[in-house]
């Protein structure tokens, strides 16, 4: 599956499985890419892939491909195609796991400026 997911035509092959696969077939696939999803998360075909995992795994799997994400949301969220990939998951992963991720963001030293600074930046960025 991660092999697949960092080529042109082998990403939209995985992705086609994943929306017309068994729950079986979903849940192996994920499993099988959960280790690499930072990664993937970061490549050219691979993000699709994730974003594709947010869209049709079961709820447990997008919360712990969420997971895998956490340390590295900052630069995921200003990542040309790791940006889209936490975009998506924000829309599917459980509130309390969002509100980790949203929290995770803003944790640098803390005060209103420097919040509205990070917010800002993160906002202009593409």
């Amino acid at each position: 599956v991660v092999e697949f997911s960092r080529d042109s035509h082998g990403s939209r092959l995985v992705q086609y499985k994943m929306e017309t696969g068994t729950p079986e077939e979903r849940r192996a696939f994920v499993a099988e890419a959960l280790p690499h999803a930072l990664s993937l998360a970061r490549d050219l075909f691979g993000n699709y892939v994730v974003q594709n995992f947010f869209d049709n795994a079961a709820q447990d799997q997008r919360d712990m491909l969420a997971t895998m994400f956490k340390g590295s949301v900052g630069s995921l969220c200003t990542h040309p195609h790791g940006c889209r990939v936490v975009q998506r998951a924000l829309f599917v992963i459980h509130p309390t796991l969002r509100n980790d991720i949203v929290e995770e963001l803003l944790e640098i030293p803390s005060g209103k400026v420097h919040t509205e600074a990070v917010v800002r930046a993160y906002a202009r960025d593409a």
